[in-house]
Order: structure tokens, then sequence, then C-alpha cells
């Protein structure tokens, strides 16, 4: 994997499979970073859903200055 498509997934059912690329025709398991809440807290900050990601290794404290960038410009 790796064309870094989104789509929605729920911890209910905490599988993947990308709409975008296919991921190689396999559901991937998915697995929610502990600091889910201010993530999403964050993120939901910024008035494009387009700038409403997170990546691994990603700090709260870099979607902050992120978020900054995104929303001053």
């Amino acid at each position: 994997m790796g064309c870094r498509g989104a789509e929605m997934i729920s911890e209910a059912d905490p599988v993947f499979l990308c709409l975008s690329c296919g991921s190689g025709d396999m559901w991937w398991p998915v697995q929610f970073p502990p600091e889910r809440a201010d993530i999403d807290a964050e993120v939901s900050k910024r008035a494009d859903a387009l700038g409403w990601a997170w990546n691994p290794g990603e700090t709260i404290k870099d979607l902050e200055e992120e978020t900054e960038r995104l929303v001053r410009g």
C-alpha cells in the first residue's frame, strides 16, 4: 500500500480496503493510535477536509504546527 487514499473506518470493524487503489484486493487491519481523540480534535480545526490527515509518527505538536500553517497561510 502507499497511495495515501483516505476512507472511512470504524473501531467496530477495524479493517480497510482502499477505494482509490484497491489495496491489492485485500482487507487490511487498522490500529488506532492511543491519542486518536486529540488527533481528531486537531485536524477537525482545519476548514478544508482534504487537510484532515494524520500520518503514523506525527505528534500532536506536529499537527498543531501544520494546522497553524494551513489556517494562517
